[in-house]
C-alpha cells in the first residue's frame, strides 16, 4: 500500500475535530485540520506516498496549532488569579476533653483549626473554653494563637 485513501484521511480529520468536543484541550482540532488538508491533497494527487501524507498532516497540524492557539486563545488565559489566603484574626478557643488529653482547637472565621502551639495553655492558665484569642498565622494547616 503506497498511500492511504483520501476519504480515510478526511474521516480521521473529522474524528479529531469532533473529539475536541470531549477533550476541550484545543489541540486535537488543529491536527484534524491537518488530516483534512492531507486528504484534499491526496484527492488531487492520488499517487502520493503515505509517509508524505502523514508529514503533510503533521506539518499543517503543527502550524495551525501554533498559529491558531496564538490568535484564538486570550493572552491572559494563562495568568493565575489571586486567591484569598487566610491571614488570621480573632478566634474562640475550643477545648474538648478526650480520654487522655484535651483536644484544643480554635474557631476563626467560621473554620475550626487545630492549634499549633498548645503549650500556650500552660503559660496562660486563664485561657479556658470560649476564651477570645488572636490567630496570628497558619502553619501546616494549624493555627498559631496568641493571647489578647
Amino acid at each position: 500500500m503506497t498511500s492511504v485513501a483520501w476519504w480515510i484521511l478526511i474521516v480521521i480529520g473529522v474524528l479529531l475535530v469532533t473529539s475536541e468536543l470531549l477533550m476541550a484541550a484545543f489541540v486535537m482540532m488543529w491536527f484534524g485540520f491537518g488530516f483534512v488538508v492531507a486528504g484534499i491533497v491526496t484527492y488531487c494527487i492520488p499517487s502520493i506516498n503515505w509517509g508524505i501524507q502523514i508529514l503533510i498532516a503533521a506539518l499543517v497540524g503543527g502550524m495551525t496549532l501554533y498559529l491558531g492557539r496564538r490568535y484564538c486563545i486570550q493572552p491572559d488565559n494563562e495568568e493565575n488569579p489571586d486567591i484569598y489566603t487566610f491571614e488570621g484574626g480573632l478566634g474562640e478557643l475550643v477545648i474538648r476533653e478526650a480520654s487522655s488529653h484535651p483536644l484544643i482547637s480554635v474557631r476563626c472565621r467560621g473554620t475550626y483549626w487545630s492549634v499549633a502551639n498548645p503549650e500556650i495553655l500552660q503559660q496562660y492558665p486563664q485561657l479556658k473554653h470560649g476564651s477570645q484569642v488572636q490567630v496570628t498565622q497558619i502553619i501546616d494547616n494549624k493555627a498559631v494563637i496568641a493571647v489578647l
